[in-house]
């Protein structure tokens, strides 16, 4: 089966958050979403609200979120985790993938700057 796999610091919201639902999605973000993506890397609380407050999003069918406008996602279902010195390493089986209908182009983060991916 199709697997991603997801490393998360010990201490972060969202991997309190997987521990406990055993789902996680990951989305690609578009280029056009460098704003959305230091939005959701900025460490929040457990359960702040405001993480998700003025961003539209859908649910997955494992109920995990999905932001709209995204390039693609992964929606996984946790099969193992990894004791990865101070973080943890899930290992999620994915249960559905979705992409935009191609008019977007993928963002990469590289070397502390967005990048396209061909260049």
């Amino acid at each position: 089966p199709p697997l991603v796999l997801a490393c998360l610091d010990e201490t972060s919201a969202t991997r309190a958050l997987i521990e406990r639902s055993r789902v996680f999605a990951v989305n690609i973000l578009a280029q056009d979403q460098g704003a959305l993506s230091e939005r959701f890397a900025t460490r929040r609380k457990e359960g702040d609200p405001h993480q998700f407050e003025g961003v539209a999003w859908d649910r997955a069918p494992t109920r995990s979120p999905i932001l709209q406008g995204c390039h693609a996602f992964a929606d996984c279902r946790v099969v193992a985790v990894h004791e990865g010195g101070d973080h943890r390493i899930y290992v999620g089986r994915v249960e559905t993938l979705g992409a935009d209908d191609g008019s977007t182009e993928p963002m990469l983060y590289h070397a502390g700057r967005y990048r396209p991916i061909g260049g």
